[in-house]
């Protein structure tokens, strides 16, 4: 009778034990594991990486990815004739697409009607030109998009590539105005303040062994009355 008590003492034992093992390994209260709700980086968004190779970005520019950028290159690449633009043209580093003439066949159009953008352009849409234009007789002012379609020779990559993107549009990024004063334009004071996004998304296209990296610079401003 004993050792049936034993028995059954040390059977409850095995079994508390393993409840608590049971639960230790999932999260209370619905929490999630350490593997659950990572950020999952797109490999062709290099936005980060660019910011990290341009001084002093302004606070009211923000660097970003869109995924909606990446699938709307992968889009416009699909159209891409590499072996025309292989040729030697791209070694030399990061290019604007708008310089070469692939005739009817304007990449960049596509890709500012796979974003679309409201008019205006990467250099031009934090311009003091612009917002002046903007801020006069305005109540408000709708958020403002634009985007650059570029390419580069498919063997720069990383680091390099990276170093290319932020060398090009460093100097757009100074242009970029946040809040008009007396002494920046026709306005005396202006009525807004301006942030911008910046997203920059890559996709390679491989034609016989020659690859070529296309690179999409979206830029996004939005303006708040004080």
């Amino acid at each position: 009778m004993k050792l049936n008590k034993v028995l059954a003492l040390a059977l409850s034992g095995v079994m508390a034990v393993s409840m608590l093992a049971g639960c230790s390994g999932n999260p209370a209260n619905g929490e999630q594991g350490d593997n659950q709700g990572e950020v999952v980086v797109d490999a062709n968004d290099i936005s980060k990486g660019v910011a990290a190779y341009i001084d002093d970005v302004p606070a009211y520019v923000t660097f970003e990815g869109d995924a909606n950028l990446t699938k709307a290159l992968d889009y416009v690449v699909e159209f891409a004739n590499v072996e025309d633009m292989l040729g030697g043209y791209f070694e030399g580093g990061l290019k604007i697409v708008e310089d070469w003439n692939d005739g009817e066949n304007d990449l960049q159009e596509r890709l500012e009607t796979a974003v679309d953008t409201t008019g205006v352009k990467v250099w031009n849409i934090g311009s003091i030109g612009i917002l002046n234009a903007a801020e006069d007789n305005t109540v408000s002012i709708p958020d403002a998009k634009a985007a650059q379609l570029y390419v580069a020779s498919g063997v720069i990559k990383g680091n390099a590539l990276n170093t290319l993107v932020a060398e090009s549009i460093e100097g757009l990024i100074e242009t970029y105005i946040h809040t008009i004063d007396e002494n920046a334009g026709d306005n005396d004071v202006g009525l807004y303040d301006h942030s911008y996004t910046i997203s920059i998304s890559t996709s390679v296209k491989t034609v016989e062994g020659m690859s070529v990296t296309f690179v999409a610079v979206e830029a996004v401003r939005e303006s708040v009355r004080h």
